[in-house]
This record gives C-alpha cells, sequence and structure tokens, in this order.
C-alpha cells in the first residue's frame, strides 16, 4: 500500500479489485495518488463532484460503490482517464441543462485527448486492443447510455464486439477482470433499456457462482405453487419458467444477505455481478415468444416484469439510469390489446381459480416502479390503485404483502414504490 501512494507502482495494479479509495489515505485527492495523467484544479474538483453523496440524478438509493468502480477502471489508462473525466463533465451538463449536442470546452479537451491516444494505439496492432482502448470506449458507451442514446450507445458496443474479437472473447486471458465485469455491466444496462438481447455473452467465470447460495435457499412455498402453476399453464416456455425459479431462489438469497451483512452488502458492487446480471442476461437472451400460443401474454408479462425487478435492484447498487421506456410501453401495449380482445378475462379466470389471480397486479406494480415518463407513468399508476382496489388492498403495506410471497425486497423496491406518491 506504501508502494500506491509513492506513486511507484504500476498503473495497471491501481485497477484491480482489491482497490478502494476509502483505503488510499487522503482519499481521493489525496496528493500522493498516482493518477495516469496530471489533475488541474477543474479535474480534482470534478472528482470531488462525481463521489459527492449528492452528485448524479434524483435516487432514493445513496450508494456510491459502482461510480468508486468506474474510476478504478479509468485509472488504468490516460486515454480511459480522460474519456472519464470527459464523460462525467458531459453527464452533469446534460444533468443541468438536458442538452447533449453543445459539449462545454472541458468535455472537448478531454475527450480529444482520449480520442488522439486510442487512434494512436488502434494505429499500432500491438497496442489496438489493449485494456486501456477497450476501456476508454467502455466509458465512452457508458456516457451515451446514461444521457439515453443507444444509437451511439449501440455502435460503440459493436465496436468494443470487434476490437474483443482480436483478443478471442469476452473470457480472454489477460483482460483486467474489473473491465471485463463492467463491459458486461454496460450491455446488459444498454440492453435492459431497449429490451434487447445482450450483444455480449455473459463472462464464463461469473456463471459457476450465479447460483452458490446457502442449501438453506428454497423456494417460499406460495412461490413454489406459482411456479408449479405456471409450468402447467405455459407448457411451452420450459426455460422462463427456470429463470423466474431461479430468481425467485435468489430474492431468498438476497433477502437473507442483507440481514446477514446488516446492511452492508450494498458495498458489495461484485454481488451485482455475480447474482443478479447472470440472471438478467437470462431474461434478455430469450427467444421472442410466439403470440400464437395460449396464455402468451402471462408469459410476456412475467418475463417483462422480472426484467424491471432486476433492474430495480442493480439501481439500489448504483447503476442508473433505471427507466426502460421500452419494457414499460410493451407492458401497457400488451394490457391495452388483452382489454380489446377480450382473452385477458379466461386467463385471469384461470389463475384466480388457483389462487395466483393477482399476477397482472404484481407485474403493474413492478411497471410502475420503473416511472416511465410523461402520461404513461400515471397510466400506470392509475391501473395499479384500480387493480389494488378490486382486491381490497387500501394500502403499499397490503399490496406489499402479496407481491412479498413471491418477488419483492422492501428495502429496494417498497422503498420504490413509497417514492411514487412523492
Amino acid at each position: 500500500m506504501e508502494e500506491l501512494r509513492c506513486g511507484s507502482a504500476d498503473a495497471r495494479a491501481l485497477a484491480s479489485e482489491t482497490l478502494s479509495f476509502d483505503r488510499l489515505g487522503a482519499g481521493l485527492l489525496d496528493p500522493f495518488m498516482r493518477y495516469p495523467i496530471r489533475l488541474d484544479d477543474r479535474a480534482r474538483e470534478l472528482l470531488c463532484t462525481v463521489y459527492g453523496a449528492k452528485s448524479g440524478p434524483v435516487s432514493p438509493f445513496k450508494v456510491l460503490a459502482f461510480r468508486v468502480i468506474w474510476v478504478e477502471v479509468s485509472i488504468m489508462d490516460a486515454a480511459a482517464f480522460h474519456q472519464f473525466l470527459a464523460g462525467a463533465q458531459a453527464y452533469f451538463d446534460f444533468l443541468r441543462t438536458a442538452q447533449t449536442e453543445k459539449l462545454s470546452p472541458q468535455v472537448i479537451t478531454h475527450r480529444a485527448s482520449s480520442l488522439r491516444l486510442i487512434n494512436a494505439k488502434i494505429a499500432n496492432v500491438e497496442t489496438a486492443s489493449t485494456d486501456g482502448v477497450v476501456a476508454s470506449l467502455v466509458l465512452l458507451a457508458r456516457y451515451y447510455q446514461m444521457i439515453g442514446d443507444f444509437e451511439k450507445w449501440r455502435m460503440h458496443m459493436l465496436g468494443l464486439k470487434e476490437i474483443i474479437r482480436i483478443r478471442g472473447d469476452i473470457d480472454a486471458t489477460g483482460m483486467n477482470e474489473l473491465l471485463r465485469h463492467m463491459l458486461s455491466n454496460i450491455d446488459i444496462s444498454g440492453s435492459f433499456a431497449l429490451d434487447a438481447v445482450p450483444i455480449f455473452p455473459i463472462p464464463a467465470r461469473l456463471l459457476p457462482t450465479a447460483c452458490a447460495r446457502s442449501p438453506s435457499t428454497v423456494l417460499r412455498p406460495f412461490a413454489k405453487h406459482f411456479i408449479t402453476i405456471c409450468r402447467g399453464i405455459l407448457p411451452d416456455h420450459v426455460q422462463l419458467i427456470e429463470i423466474i425459479s431461479d430468481i425467485c431462489i435468489e430474492n431468498q438469497h438476497f433477502l437473507g444477505e442483507i440481514l446477514r451483512t446488516k446492511g452492508t452488502l450494498w458495498t458489495e458492487t461484485m454481488y451485482i455481478c455475480h447474482y443478479v446480471n447472470p440472471q438478467l442476461h437470462r431474461l434478455l437472451c430469450l427467444p421472442e415468444i410466439d403470440q400464437s400460443l395460449p396464455h402468451v401474454w402471462v408469459a410476456e408479462a412475467f418475463r417483462l416484469g422480472a426484467t424491471i425487478y432486476l433492474a430495480a435492484i442493480r439501481y439500489a447498487f448504483g447503476i442508473s439510469p433505471f427507466q426502460s421506456g421500452e419494457s414499460a410501453r410493451k407492458i401497457k401495449a400488451l394490457f391495452d390489446r388483452l382489454e380489446h380482445t377480450g382473452t385477458e378475462q379466461a386467463t385471469l379466470d384461470l389463475l384466480q381459480d388457483v389462487g395466483c389471480g393477482w399476477l397482472k397486479l404484481w407485474v403493474l406494480g413492478c411497471a410502475a416502479i420503473n416511472r416511465p415518463s410523461g402520461a404513461d407513468g400515471y397510466w400506470f399508476l392509475d391501473q395499479l390503485h384500480a387493480e389494488m382496489t378490486k382486491f381490497g388492498m387500501e394500502t403499499y403495506d397490503d399490496f406489499e404483502q402479496y407481491a412479498g410471497s413471491l418477488l419483492w425486497i422492501p428495502e429496494v423496491h417498497g422503498l420504490l414504490l413509497r417514492n411514487l406518491d412523492i
């Protein structure tokens, strides 16, 4: 650690998974901290803003763990760090002005420096696919994902796919492990927002631990009953039901971990990478549902609700943005279509007969906490309250008693639900 403080360590060591700024003496602005570029006063001020408790969009969760990870990734390379500073400044400018077309001089300066360094590396076949180049493009893709420009996000992700292909694949040896996780994380974030298949496979190193839980973690009685019913109603959706079953088990594991860690779980960034991202990736990779199959709306509604459920957990760990306009649009279109075709009631009656008639209510709850913008947001709130009334529910506490028996985390989804009325 003394070696790091004196600045004699290799810059790549600063991006290791064990590095954390709370263990570096004076922290972010430690004068002995070795950054890959010389920081001026404006850059130091920007770092303070990025990691300030009140920075970023309004959120009920005050978790900074993933913000710290991004600087840990960026300090491995000068081009990546310039890109990090450019993206941070541009994002704060966007939050203040809602403008993305006009870039400030600080953004232009850092971005130009980053691109100059990247172009020099890409011109050399030996450095074209190094971690520094990958980190720079990941940070650029992250910026476009954060401001909602998914056309440019996808363009840079496809460029990354070609660069990674030169190295082999996302599991290629030699890639910084933290960078590998964050590349996958940005891929999943953008794909969730678009409700699209991710561009990269989930890193294989995450898969063995995706379901590694305590043997005592099992399905709750009602969840087990519900999964059994779904297997009977949806015999053509075996893969979806298996994923939902795994997510229900993970829900129990998550609740147990919150208690076991006494709340410190929110600082464990790798929890998302090992337990939540693989499940969300599996949902996003499901083939398009055949609309001719019976009770197809149950499968589609369940899939969309589950993706939002998982995204809310990621949001609680500091992964923004949480909204998915595409998922909300699809849920609204699904329920609108069912009302006009009259096919919804028969399926709802069937679910009601087996004690599972509140599936629509749970999906509406997930869609509502997603907080779609504009008129759709009010539509989901109105629908949620109307459905609650049908079940004799007067408060959100009543709703959570039902939702908690299947998929619901009070410290996450419950907090978002109560923020709907603020």
